[in-house]
């Protein structure tokens, strides 16, 4: 599956965006007891790598900022300017230099590998979420949800986990590979199972879990752990991410069936710079820089004393936590990116449409199980839907 749009904008944001670059480096790269969010539609490792490449460079220019401006007290104001110039309009051609390393086509990958980018790596995938106060971090924003419930006095025909498995048998048989008709199938859609895990009780940040224990947890849908057949669709090089979250409970002798829909829109516009045709020539970004050195030089002090606790950190594996304490991932990089505001749904119909069909597919699969086992639900009955 082809996550390299998205991936090679995220690693473009990492030098032009500061507050991004800096927060996913304190939020993520600095919490070895925290879990790692989810990447859906990207890749993480290649921007934590090019997040520690911007730093790395911001600080060595605050540095120099810092002590010429320090040794322009005791000699003369105007070379220290210049120099300060220089410092700044350099920061902006070297940076103008990395940008042409995700031009489309391209496929970004680390410039840095540390063990901590090594676990976040492995931490990033899994059939679990360790989560903080929202079990959908990294899937983006909640678009839409629907439930049903079923009475099932005495003795139901069956068990949760037999509906959760012929729901995925049904779902996946629109998972569509190369060459695959799309009249009957999804391009681009995976169905996985997932569980979400309040980080209060998370034992360990491993996000994998056995087969047999995602039976269990289908069959005891009691907190803290909740199952979720993921229906996802990735589009657009990983710019586009419709995930419908599928949840089947056995509860009070009934049937609960709900549907969560999540999306991931498009990285925003301004991260998208390397995409673009016209390149600002060398002097413009050079005069960029000059023009920008004043404020360059006024926040150089505060960025240096900002960064010093992540410099002085040392990561170590944190595979063992202490329950009790919240370990749960509160960030999602892909979602820090995504483009927000009124209509910025509507610019992308398809999300509305395999929101649809999956929906559409997951209730009749229901009903068709039910109905097999001499269960009727009017609530899932055939009905025709105005689009």
């Amino acid at each position: 599956m082809d996550f390299t749009t998205a991936t090679r904008h995220l690693c473009a944001a990492a030098y032009l965006d500061e507050d991004f670059r800096d927060t996913v480096l304190r939020e993520v790269y600095q919490q070895p007891y925290r879990a790692v969010a989810p990447s859906y539609g990207f890749t993480l490792g290649p921007v934590l790598g090019h997040c520690l490449r911007a730093r790395t460079v911001a600080l060595i220019r605050d540095g120099l900022v810092v002590v010429i401006v320090a040794a322009a007290v005791l000699t003369r104001w105007l070379p220290a300017l210049l120099l300060v110039a220089g410092c700044s309009a350099g920061w902006h051609l070297w940076r103008r230099s990395q940008l042409r390393l995700f031009r489309p086509g391209s496929v970004p990958s680390s410039p840095a590998v540390t063990a901590r980018i090594t676990e976040i790596e492995r931490l990033q995938y899994g059939n679990t979420v360790i989560h903080d106060f929202d079990p959908y971090v990294g899937a983006g924003e909640v678009i839409g949800n629907w439930g049903v419930i079923r009475s099932l006095p005495g003795c139901p025909p069956f068990a949760a986990d037999e509906l959760v498995a012929h729901l995925g048998t049904c779902l996946g048989s629109l998972v569509g590979g190369p060459g695959a008709d799309p009249t009957g199938s999804i391009p681009g859609l995976t169905v996985t199972d997932r569980v979400f895990l309040a980080g209060t009780e998370a034992r360990r940040l491993n996000p994998m879990i056995s087969p047999h224990e995602i039976s269990r947890i289908i069959r005891n849908p009691a907190p803290p752990a909740r199952h979720h057949l993921a229906c996802q669709v990735v589009s657009s090089g990983g710019e586009v991410v419709t995930t419908v979250h599928v949840h089947v409970a056995m509860q009070a002798r009934s049937l609960y069936l709900e549907a969560v829909t999540t999306v991931l829109l498009p990285c925003h516009e301004d991260y998208r710079a390397a995409d673009r045709e016209d390149q600002p020539r060398w002097w413009r970004v050079l005069g960029e820089g000059v023009a920008l050195a004043p404020g360059v030089a006024l926040r150089a002090p505060a960025r240096l004393i900002r960064s010093l606790p992540g410099l002085r950190q040392r990561f170590r594996s944190a595979e063992g936590v202490t329950p009790g304490f919240d370990h749960g991932a509160i960030l999602g990089v892909r979602e820090m990116a995504a483009t927000a505001g009124p209509g910025s749904l509507e610019r992308h119909p398809d999300v509305r449409k395999h929101q649809r069909l999956i929906e559409h597919r997951v209730r009749a699969a229901v009903r068709d199980f039910l109905e097999a086992r001499g269960v009727l639900c009017p609530d899932l009955a055939p009905a025709p839907e105005c689009v």
